[in-house]
């Protein structure tokens, strides 16, 4: 059906629903739209908020000028845009295309003050040259396009779209956590407890912080809680399915806007989007090269393909010194991998394959990572002894340069495999011992020390007579690792003792500069700093002389600790500083992360609870981009622990949850007890004492051996179980030989124990504050109905400890909203404070010339009250 000649301009919708996290985002895209004869896109990934952001500004212009939308999904060529253009202006379609063209022209020149909204335009990029024609003969036209790929066109101004920020600020939910609370609340699912606000800051880094994902994510709020849908997200795009009647089919799930967004790339970009998806979030290009079809092995068309994938916004391109570097979202790199056929998976894992049997195998931690069952089973098919032994002697050189690459659950798949095979087609000796020695240092990377130890003692009783110093030193070192582990320190220091002999007798300087590592941190447990010192001394001289450029950076973190620990933290700092510029130097971005991380700890000691968050969350988010997930999660729950120590237990939740859904991608590790007793640590600080029993219990089944985190585990049990202060057990001891193996944590459990202790049982004479509860020293609840002025004053000099409020501040707090000339504030403040101290606050109320506070009393700060028994 034709329209009339004068059918009136598409009216722009009116979205029912709030714009959240974009403000500035919109203050800067009408900034662009400004100036007559604007062309700008708002350019971003499918799902992440263009169209929405494009209609709030849209809606703030409509004022001062003619606002058309005209919406280009269904438009599959120029002829067809251009023809949904002219209704969506008024104009009627004549019989040819150019005549439409002419008409819709025509109709654009009359209107000197208007502005064009072009919604989804990727699908019709060949329209663009019109778009830039209609602009030529209407100087006063503004375009405003929402697009997955840019037009191209001159004068075009592209503003990006990058999804939600995901972390919070200052105690306030981030903008991604705001966008979930407000669409759950809009649904019927609002959340309130602020131990699930925390889930919902974990919920959303994991959707990456993409809008689309967080309100279909929001849409099952009403039936699932924020942290009942966190284990859920392993299946994210069956899970994030929408149900609203009145969204385009596109966004009514996850896949379907990928969908989309994956039949829009051409096949260049497709096999590279593939290769990037395989080996993490951040990658070389370069690095892709084995895994990319032959005519993308040239530079040149490797960076054509860069450069329409990210011309598509499903990837970016990041500008380095040498080689650019493909970007993704998580959410992305999951889809593509769930795209991978059977057949497709066979072809990279036979390339792969072929590539470890060459010697080739700087791909292989990552794809080994992803694929590796049925890698295994490709290796390790043929009966031919030769091809296992080959294939072992890889893996072991896999192992030695890329160990922190691969999930422990992967390695050892890796090694039961090889293991077995190695029963019916015997190894010689050295390639067994050597076989038991990666195997067990794997296991104990995974926490399951007692393996670890009888796959040392496999090894040692598999040395031959003439085997060389070297692998028997290696046998040494790792038994004395696992003494440390098991707190077994007579024999981690004899160990160490024969690691170090044996490699001094076999002239390895870089053996030697591990064992003395190994010695320096017997030393150093045992509170001997001055020979620890000594050995770090020696061990790092030896890296400098022989191999200054793989001085690694454990060497240098210990050192720093036993500084640390010695009082030196300006020499720590010191060794850190160098730790970071030998990282700089090599591009070694693994040890800048790592530096950065002890840095943290550094201020952490200091006080600088904030610069020790920012390197913290700085260092996690560079393991992140390099794939490094265990690290990540050291990292992340090293800010919940700092964050613990300040009593701030809301935000450490959200961090620690987030670390737990980190270390549970990687099964059996050691780190997976720890992240659940600091979980504990935050439930029971903020009051949820049957949530910190449950991670608690968690823990408890996790955690092995009879070392410090076991004990840890039971004194955190007998405090939750205790009823009387008298049943709580004393906080560890730092100088006590069993704590000394947690290093500077122990202060921070002490302190967060401690608190932990106050949130159980109160000090009598304490002021308790739960919410906008309060209890005054006695037991007496102050009642904020009954005694309102004064529970308000009262509110405000306890949340404010030690800090003096002049009156015009109390009036506020006790008055807010009224006003009243100066004597009269006065007066009132000294008649509510003269009630306060009759109901119990006493002597604790002090003036000081300046203002009241409240001095010689504890405050003690509780989440809200519940499952107290």
């Amino acid at each position: 059906m034709t329209p009339p000649d004068n059918a009136p301009p598409t009216p722009l919708p009116r979205p029912r629903d709030a714009l959240v996290g974009r403000g500035e985002l919109e203050l800067t895209t009408l900034e662009a739209l400004e100036p007559p004869g604007a062309l700008v896109t708002l350019l971003g990934p499918g799902g992440v908020g263009k169209t929405r952001l494009a209609l709030a500004c849209a809606a703030a212009l409509e004022v001062h000028l003619e606002v058309v939308f005209c919406d280009l999904s269904a438009a599959r060529s120029r002829v067809e845009a251009v023809g949904i253009t002219a209704r969506s202006l008024g104009v009627p379609c004549a019989d040819g295309a150019q005549s439409t063209e002419a008409a819709l022209a025509a109709r654009l020149g009359l209107g000197a003050d208007t502005l064009l909204v072009l919604d989804n335009f990727e699908s019709v990029l060949d329209a663009a040259g019109d778009v830039r024609r209609w602009m030529d003969r209407a100087p006063g036209l503004r375009v405003l396009a929402t697009s997955c790929t840019p037009l191209d066109v001159g004068g075009e101004h592209c503003v990006i779209v990058a999804p939600l920020g995901t972390d919070a600020v200052d105690g306030a939910p981030s903008a991604a956590a705001t966008l979930f609370l407000t669409r759950a609340a809009e649904r019927g699912g609002a959340v309130t407890d602020a131990h699930e606000r925390g889930a919902v800051e974990a919920l959303v880094r994991a959707l990456d912080g993409l809008p689309l994902a967080i309100e279909l994510a929001a849409a099952r709020a009403a039936t699932l809680s924020p942290s009942a849908m966190l284990p859920l997200l392993r299946d994210r795009f069956g899970l994030l399915v929408g149900s609203r009647r009145d969204a385009p089919a596109r966004h009514r799930s996850l896949r379907a806007t990928l969908d989309a967004a994956w039949e829009r790339l051409d096949p260049d970009a497709r096999a590279l989007l593939t290769a990037s998806a395989l080996l993490g979030t951040c990658v070389d290009v370069d690095a892709l090269t084995p895994l990319l079809p032959p005519h993308l092995q040239a530079p040149i068309a490797r960076i054509n393909a860069l450069q329409s994938l990210h011309d598509s916004s499903l990837a970016h391109a990041v500008r380095c010194p040498e080689v650019p570097r493909v970007e993704l979202l998580d959410t992305v790199r999951l889809y593509v991998l769930d795209r991978l056929d059977a057949d497709t998976r066979r072809d990279l894992l036979a390339r792969w394959a072929a590539l470890l049997l060459e010697g080739r195998d700087a791909l292989a931690p990552a794809i080994l990572a992803c694929h590796l069952p049925p890698l295994v089973d490709q290796l390790a098919r043929t009966a031919d002894r030769a091809h296992d032994v080959a294939v072992i002697e890889v893996a072991l050189a896999l192992d030695r340069r890329a160990r922190h690459a691969l999930h422990p659950a992967a390695r050892l798949a890796l090694w039961d495999a090889l293991a077995l095979r190695s029963e019916s087609h015997p190894l010689p000796a050295e390639t067994a011992a050597r076989m038991h020695l990666a195997r067990g240092a794997d296991l104990r990377w995974a926490g399951d020390f007692q393996r670890a130890r009888d796959e040392i003692r496999r090894g040692e009783a598999a040395l031959p007579d003439d085997a060389p110093l070297a692998l028997q030193g290696a046998l040494a070192a790792e038994r004395a690792r696992l003494a440390f582990n098991g707190w077994h320190l007579d024999d981690a220091r004899e160990a160490a003792l024969r690691a170090v002999t044996l490699a001094r007798a076999a002239g390895d300087p870089a053996a030697l500069a591990t064992a003395l590592d190994l010695r320096a941190w017997a030393h150093f447990l045992a509170a001997e700093h001055a020979d620890a010192l000594a050995c770090y001394d020696e061990a790092a001289r030896l890296w400098t002389a022989h191999l200054p450029q793989d001085l690694p950076p454990a060497l240098m973190a210990n050192r720093a600790l036993c500084l640390l620990d010695c009082g030196d933290v300006d020499g720590a700092e010191a060794a850190i500083d160098d730790a970071r510029a030998r990282a700089r130097a090599r591009g070694d971005r693994l040890t800048e992360a790592t530096a950065q991380a002890f840095l943290g700890a550094i201020l952490r000691r200091r006080g600088d609870t904030a610069g020790a968050l920012r390197c913290f969350d700085d260092a996690a988010d560079r393991c992140a981009r390099l794939g490094h997930l265990v690290w990540q999660c050291v990292l992340t729950m090293e800010a919940g622990l700092t964050l613990l120590n300040e009593g701030r237990w809301a935000e450490a939740t959200a961090r620690l949850e987030g670390a737990r859904l980190q270390i549970d991608e990687v099964p059996g590790h050691a780190c997976a007890a720890m992240v659940r007793v600091c979980l504990a640590l935050a439930f029971a600080g903020d009051g949820d004492l049957a949530g910190a029993r449950g991670s608690l219990a968690d823990a408890s089944r996790l955690a092995r051996g009879d070392g410090p985190m076991r004990v840890l585990v039971d004194m955190l049990a007998t405090l939750l179980a205790a009823r009387t202060p008298d049943e709580v057990p004393p906080p560890p001891d730092p100088d006590a030989p069993l704590w000394r193996r947690l290093g500077d944590h122990v202060v921070l459990v002490r302190r967060v124990l401690e608190r932990v202790r106050q949130s159980c049982f109160p000090p009598a004479d304490a002021i308790v504050l739960r919410g906008d509860e309060v209890r005054l020293p006695g037991g007496q609840t102050l009642d904020a109905v009954r005694h309102r002025t004064s529970h308000r004053l009262l509110l405000a000099l306890a949340r404010a400890p030690g800090a003096a409020l002049k009156v015009d501040a109390l009036f506020a707090a006790g008055w807010p909203g009224q006003n009243a000339c100066a004597d009269a504030r006065t007066n009132r403040v000294r008649v509510a404070l003269t009630a306060l101290r009759k109901l119990g606050v006493g002597d604790a109320l002090r003036f000081d010339g300046v203002g009241y506070r409240l001095e010689g009393v504890p405050v003690v700060t509780l989440g809200a009250a519940r499952n107290r028994v």
